[in-house]
């Protein structure tokens, strides 16, 4: 059985995954916005960012554009 008091996200260069964090505590969108445009600054690409995050059995998909910010793609 899943544990659904546990939030997950899950960060994406393309297909990779560079970074994946747990935790108890609330994931922010502020927070996912950080972690892409790091990544970014660290290593521009051309690849897409994303990011799944899992909160309470609910997952969104954020995508991130340096020039837009961070958009929610959908919710499933």
């Amino acid at each position: 059985m899943e544990n659904l008091t546990q939030n997950t996200v899950n960060f994406y260069e393309g297909s990779y995954q560079f970074q994946s964090d747990k935790t108890n505590l609330n994931i922010t969108e502020d927070y996912v916005q950080m972690i892409l445009a790091k990544q970014y600054e660290y290593r521009p690409t051309t690849e897409s960012l994303w990011a799944d995050v899992k909160i309470s059995g609910i997952t969104q998909r954020f995508t991130f554009d340096y020039k837009t910010g961070l958009t929610l793609k959908f919710t499933f």
